[in-house]
């Protein structure tokens, strides 16, 4: 129970500091169990007194509120206005964005969802007062290549829907790898299945950045990215001088079952925190290594099967893809629609790649 409070806790003060570090004023609500909640975080409650962050729940249910029919968002409203009586300062906090508008959004993007998922609980985070004018576009542009797994949920910045595929419309050569990792045991010893997890690996060339090989780690459910090399070689006990392994390789890694250990924060790998940790960072970067060497010269001997300026005319043919790429990568996802969104870029976990089968990996000792 302990362990659970803290968690929620924890959650909590970073959403707090989220918030203000976006914006100004930011309303919260949740709908759960049929009660709708709601929290205010704004700078003009702060004062030297002492921090004030205001919770409420409305007095009418979500059913109550849904029952007024075509007087849905008056009834919403009302309820504001009640919230408002508490405080002078809550009142100027909700008068900021207006009670209509604020109901709007109440109606719009948490009771009108709960219409068809009644038994789901809704959690909305409202942001305004901005404290930088290209948040929004930062958000759009960025948080596709920082989350991976977020493509069941409905994404929307400034209003318009958006995808998190952005490796799907970056990467030529796109391949999946799957991969089993042993958490306590060297790779080099007798495999013990019990202690091993399956670890999704994808690879491809990024015509666009055509740079070293660019590791980018992610983890559970959600796909977050929790870890980046902009040259990953060394790391990958590959060669690292010259052009070996460039021409804009990049390596995904998608912890998606969560068997890597992170940090109290969520924002990096401990593998020191766990036992057998070390022979567990081992085998990891280790397979990393082994399917980027294999994709790697699997793409270089194909072009170039007697091995004469292999490297050269590797490049040159990612190259080629640079227009189509760019084209791509730049068509914003808020041009189409959500369902449209999903049809074409499936979760990259789901999404049918090529793939490798029965590779015979050879394990050598150093």
């Amino acid at each position: 129970k302990f362990s659970v409070l803290f968690f929620f806790i924890y959650e909590f003060i970073r959403l707090k500091q989220g918030c203000a570090a976006l914006s100004d004023l930011s309303f919260i609500f949740s709908c759960r169990n049929g009660k709708i909640e709601m929290g205010i975080i704004a700078k003009s409650l702060q004062k030297e007194a002492g921090c004030w962050l205001p919770s409420f729940h409305f007095d009418k249910s979500q059913k109550e509120i849904l029952a007024s029919h075509g007087h849905i968002i008056p009834a919403i409203a009302r309820e504001l206005r009640i919230v408002q009586n508490i405080h002078e300062d809550i009142a100027a906090c909700i008068d900021d964005v207006g009670v209509d508008v604020l109901a709007g959004i109440i109606w719009d993007h948490l009771l009108k969802y709960q219409l068809d998922n009644s038994d789901s609980d809704i959690f909305l985070v409202y942001l305004t007062k901005l404290k930088h004018e290209s948040l929004l576009n930062d958000l759009a542009s960025k948080l596709p290549r920082y989350y991976i797994h977020i493509d069941s949920v409905k994404l929307q910045v400034d209003g318009k829907p958006f995808s998190c595929a952005y490796w799907h419309r970056r990467l030529v050569e796109f391949t999946k790898f799957q991969v089993s990792v042993d958490k306590k045991h060297p790779v080099d010893t007798k495999k013990n299945t019990a202690s091993c997890y399956p670890l999704q690996v994808f690879v491809g060339f990024d015509p666009v950045r055509m740079g070293s090989l660019a590791l980018f780690i992610y983890s559970r459910k959600s796909g977050r990215l929790i870890r980046h090399y902009d040259d990953a070689r060394n790391m990958l006990g590959l060669s690292h001088s010259g052009s070996d392994y460039c021409q804009g390789m990049t390596v995904i890694v998608d912890d998606y079952y969560g068997m890597l250990p992170l940090t109290p924060s969520k924002q990096d790998i401990a593998f020191s925190e766990e036992s057998g940790g070390e022979a567990h960072e081992h085998n990891f970067f280790s397979w990393i290594g082994a399917v980027s060497k294999f994709f790697w010269n699997f793409h270089v001997d194909q072009i170039s099967p007697d091995g004469v300026d292999r490297k050269t005319l590797l490049t040159n043919a990612i190259v080629a893809h640079k227009p189509n790429v760019t084209a791509m990568s730049e068509l914003p996802s808020s041009s189409m629609n959500f369902s449209l969104l999903q049809k074409n870029f499936a979760p990259l976990r789901d999404i049918d790649l090529s793939h490798f089968e029965n590779v015979d990996w050879l394990v050598k000792k150093k």
